[in-house]
């Protein structure tokens, strides 16, 4: 079964609207990815984050892009479910968001973002007890030190479940 964070993944990179909102001035169509974003085209790499189009004036520029963090698991407070063999858990993962630093940058971010609330947010991941919740919150816009010129910021969800401790 896929992990909770390639289906969320998926779900995202599903999603015409979304997809929509990611080309940036580069006429270049970003992605949703799995793993922090790195340039190159080696194992780990993102090459489809940056614009690898030869002879462009923006090629090796990062375009606007989503990562999807696997948020781990914690028990839940609640602990396991009386009279049963089913543990709670919650799963926090983060959605982070790049583009340019530049007011349409950040004005295309605050509508990725809420795209990907209005995706995710009380979904039923497939094949699991897992529900996704979104946060009230979204950390402020960061310039982004590994990326110049660029500004990033996330959203952390959160994802009650239940597992089977048999």
């Amino acid at each position: 079964m896929p992990t909770i964070q390639k289906q969320i993944v998926d779900r995202l990179a599903a999603d015409l609207t979304l997809r929509s909102l990611l080309p940036d001035n580069t006429g270049a169509a970003a992605s949703v990815h799995n793993r922090r974003l790195k340039r190159g085209t080696n194992e780990g790499a993102t090459p489809k984050a940056f614009n690898m189009t030869p002879g462009h004036p923006k090629e090796g520029e990062l375009l606007r892009s989503i990562v999807v963090a696997d948020g781990g698991e914690v028990a839940h407070p609640s602990g396991a479910k009386r009279g049963t063999r089913l543990l709670a858990f919650d799963t926090f993962p983060r959605l982070y968001y790049y583009a340019e630093a530049t007011e349409s940058g950040k004005a295309a971010i605050d509508a990725i973002d809420t795209r990907c609330v209005l995706i995710l947010h009380d979904w039923q991941v497939p094949g699991t007890t897992v529900r996704i919740q979104a946060e009230p919150e979204r950390i402020p816009f960061i310039d982004s030190d590994e990326f110049p010129g660029n500004v990033e910021t996330y959203r952390r969800f959160r994802g009650p479940g239940t597992r089977s401790i048999t």
